[in-house]
Formats: C-alpha cells, structure tokens, sequence
C-alpha cells in the first residue's frame, strides 16, 4: 500500500523586483550581483567600503566581482557571480556597505509594512574561504534598527578544489515593529527612506570581527551573495499557527526545565510582573530610559515579560564572557514533533522559531568599558551551534534595558537533533555591580510558528489484512478538519474520498478507514478541509 501526502512548496526565484511577483511560497532575489556593481537611481552603490561609523582596521578591504569557477562551486550561492572582500587583516572594522536598489527597497519596505507574522524574510549570505584559518568571524549588519551578528560559528561546512569552505546566513524577519525597518514605501526614491531610518545613504552597512587561528592572518577573504527576500506563507491568506514552546507559566515547573550550567557566575530564577513599569518616563518606548537612571531595577525591567506575567531572569557575574551559562529543554513540545519528522529544508522554511530577551545595556558613562555592548549566542546543546546571534549598539548617552526579538527559520539550523534543548552564552562589558545588581537578563515567549498550517505529514501508517483496513497517523493543527482521499495511480488524481469531517485529534490524529472497493494497492493523501 502506497501513502503520500501534500508537498511543500520549493523556492522560487524571481527575477523581477514587483511587488506583485512576490508571492506565497517564493524566493525574490534582490542582488545577486549579477550585472556587476551597479549606481541606482539614488546614486548609491550596490557594495563599497564604509567608514562612516568609526574607522576601517587600518587598510580598507578590497571589494571586487567574482565569477564562479564552474558547477559547485561554493563561492557563489545564486546566480554565477557574488561580491568578493579581502580582509589585508583581523581585528575588528566598519568595512563595507551595501546599498539595494530603489526598487528592491520598496519591496523590502512593503514586506515590512505587511504586519503579517512571520511572513517576510531578508537574508543574505556570507561564504568563508579557508574557514579553518579563522577561531572565529562576527560580521554585524545595521539594517534599520536590526544589528545582529553572523558568524562563522554554525557556518554549513564543505570542500572544494581542497580548500574548506563554509557557509552561514544574515536573516531578519521585516514585520517586527522594534528593528525599525522602514515601512512607508515612498513614492520616488527608497534608498532616501532608509537614510531617515539612521544609514545615511545605504540599505545596510556591515561591520566584521575575527581572529585567528594562528596569528597574524593577511588577506582572508569572504563572499556575500544572493540577497533575497523570503516569503514563508503557504498562500497569500495563510493564518499562521504559534505555539508556546514555554513562557514560564506553570507553577509547578516554574523555569520551565531551564538549567544552570555555570553555577559559580550564573542565578537563574522566576521573574513576576509588577505593575511598575511607567512607559511614559521613558518617552513612549519600552526599554529606553531617557531621563536618568531609573529609581530601581524593578521598575525599569518590567516589560521584560512577554507573554502572561512570568519570565526567566538570569543574573551573570562574570564582567566578560561566559560560555553555556543555561540550557532550556523543549521535549514533548511541537518543536520537537517537527524536528522528528526529517523535514527538508524547504519543509523547514515554513517554521520560526521566537523568543525574547531584554538585556541589561549599561552605557559608558555608567561605568562600563563598552556598555553599550552586548552579544548573546545561541547554540543547539544536542545539535549545532545557531547561524546567529543577537545583540544591538545603542547611542553612548543611553541607559536602560532594551527588548529584541530572536528570530530564524527552521532551514537555518544545520542540526538540532530530536530532543531539542537550547544553550545560551553570553558576552557583555564590565561595570560595577551595585549599579543593577548582578547583570540581568530576562527570557520569555519561546514559540514556533507554523505558516503553512493545512500542510499534513503522514508519520505513521499500518495495515491490517484480515480487515482490510488501514490507520494513518498525521501530524496536524488544532481545531482543524481533515480529508482522505485515494487514488488508484499517481497520474489519475485523488478523486475518491474515503473520510471527511475528520476533527484534529490535537498535535497527532489518527483514523482506521476501509480500503475502497477491496483494492490491494493504492495512494492516500491527508487534506486539510
């Protein structure tokens, strides 16, 4: 007996940049650097070196075309041509920027004005050459108000011509109000839109530090390619699922499983709301404190809960870094379901997993060394390292908490393995405890979210013999109804009905049904209704 399911969309890329041949399930590329280094209509340059923000690290990068070798080669991830850096250095430098067309702007600014959840996707991706000479590479990119870091930790690793090579993605997700993407598409030019949202002239502008694995490393050299923007939504009026992965809600399991893994230098217990929060003192926005310091720790960290009126607070004492400070277990969760389902990365596109944390940003001027730094990174503790991390640069004058929004899509991790737990590391300046205690971080609303929700995978089937009688095992969606039907062939299509009506038996449903008319072989498929 044969069993199939519906398939999931594939990737489509599109050469034109309209908004309207963005659609459901699609790939738009926006450079691709194809036609070389091209001046918009705004003037700008689709790749250059930038200084702008603080100086390059000593000589500036060398910014070239490359053109692939041939078939496989890793250097390039679209198309036949990607954009070549030469680093004459390691160390750390505000190097080049990337500047996207009017036209790729505005569709980058319509996806961001959709307010549709987890809809809109913008990557890119950056190719290590020799990614074994490097202990490691963090390159941030300042798009809008979203300045998170790839790295090459998590990076897919290959060979080619003998040299190693690896592969990682920046991703953000657009509708996200905090990153401050613009979201009014202006009539003429969009480069100018961006400009307003705080980079001058540019899309983006990318700021890298590595070392090395023996010193002194000379001209090591990336590749960027294949900047696209990702639609996830099976169709256009997809009504995405989420599920609580774990908000620390439950009174008898109030961490949620979370684990200490540095008790030496790491607290982790339950946070409560507690009303104190003024939105007002801090002008309006959560998280920015404006007037002074703010007259305990309590009343400015209070938003720092998400979801319901609990969350994980974690305080560090360590001034620097701390490797795997906690690990947060998600057995038995959906998260877990999907992942044994040996998806394919295409599969995997449609689900995004969220989380988000508030972090303790203490300025300069409040004692920090680099207060206004601050980077967390996010590893699979059964599985890989993830393709990111997440942290932000505030302005030197600023105090206060500030909340962001992890966010990838399932395709982004290159393992995680089948009993899914999360690992969290830490890396921030040095400043004086007495001012906020012991640094304090604060998680909540850990969620994955499904937006192909009528898409089913048959994990299961059995057939008895002796009634000829099938059962079938989906894993579906809440409060969803559901159809098999069957086919004698592959060609002659699903035109028979065995049962309908079928109620979500929750995460999985199961359902025995006759073999239409006796048959001894056939085809089944799982519709949603």
């Amino acid at each position: 007996m044969q069993i199939t399911h519906k398939a999931f969309l594939g990737a489509i890329a599109l050469g034109a940049l309209s908004v309207l041949n963005l659609h459901a399930g699609s790939t738009a590329v926006l450079e691709g650097f194809e036609n070389g280094f091209n001046v918009n209509s705004g003037g700008i340059t689709n790749i250059q070196q930038f200084t702008l923000y603080g100086n390059a690290r000593g000589n500036p990068v060398a910014i070239s075309l490359y053109t692939a070798a041939g078939p496989g080669d890793p250097r390039v991830t679209e198309g036949t041509n990607s954009a070549k850096i030469v680093f004459p250095n390691d160390g750390y430098g505000n190097d080049f920027g990337i500047g996207l067309s009017d036209a790729a702007c505005a569709l980058v600014e319509a996806a961001a004005s959709s307010n549709q959840v987890a809809r809109y996707v913008l990557r890119y991706d950056v190719i290590f050459e020799h990614i074994d000479q490097i202990s490691y590479f963090n390159q941030t990119c300042y798009i809008g108000a979203d300045w998170d870091y790839v790295r090459s930790g998590g990076a897919v690793l290959s060979s080619y011509g003998g040299e190693q090579f690896g592969v990682s993605s920046f991703s953000v997700p657009l509708e996200l109000p905090e990153l401050g993407i613009p979201n009014n598409p202006p009539a003429t030019n969009a480069a100018l839109d961006f400009a307003a949202a705080g980079v001058p002239g540019l899309t983006a502008y990318m700021a890298d530090q590595f070392a090395a694995v023996t010193e002194p490393l000379t001209n090591f050299t990336i590749y960027i390619d294949n900047i696209r923007l990702i639609d996830t939504y099976e169709t256009p009026t997809t009504t995405p699922v989420v599920y609580t992965l774990q908000s620390f809600e439950n009174p008898a399991n109030p961490l949620g499983g979370a684990v200490n893994l540095n008790s030496g230098g790491t607290t982790l217990s339950l946070y409560t709301t507690n009303g104190q929060y003024d939105a007002a003192t801090d002008g309006g926005q959560p998280g920015i404190y404006t007037a002074g310091y703010p007259s305990t720790l309590a009343q400015e960290s209070d938003f720092a809960v998400t979801a319901g009126t609990n969350c994980l607070e974690v305080d560090c004492t360590n001034p620097y870094y701390s490797y795997d400070i906690f690990s947060l277990p998600f057995a038995g969760t959906r998260l877990a379901s999907i992942l044994a389902l040996n998806l394919t990365p295409a599969q995997l596109a449609h689900y995004t997993i969220r989380w988000d944390v508030t972090t303790p940003m203490i300025p300069v001027a409040n004692g920090g060394a680099d207060g206004d730094y601050i980077q967390i990174d996010y590893n699979a503790t059964t599985g890989s390292i993830l393709p990111m991390s997440t942290g932000r640069r505030q302005y030197a004058g600023q105090s206060g908490l500030q909340r962001e929004t992890y966010s990838l899509t399932l395709d982004q991790v290159a393992y995680w393995g089948t009993s899914p737990s999360l690992g969290v590391s830490y890396s921030q300046p040095g400043y004086p405890s007495a001012t906020w205690g012991n640094s304090p971080f604060f998680f909540d609303n850990f969620r994955l979210i499904d937006t192909a929700p009528h898409y089913t995978v048959i994990t299961s089937e059995s057939y008895n013999p002796a009634t000829g009688k099938i059962t079938l095992v989906w894993l579906s969606e809440p409060s969803q109804t559901y159809t098999i039907q069957s086919a004698a062939s592959l060609t002659g299509g699903f035109n028979t009905a065995v049962a309908t009506g079928i109620p979500a038996g929750g995460d999985y449903t199961t359902n025995t049904f006759a073999i239409p008319g006796g048959a001894s072989a056939g085809y089944f498929r799982i519709l949603a209704q």
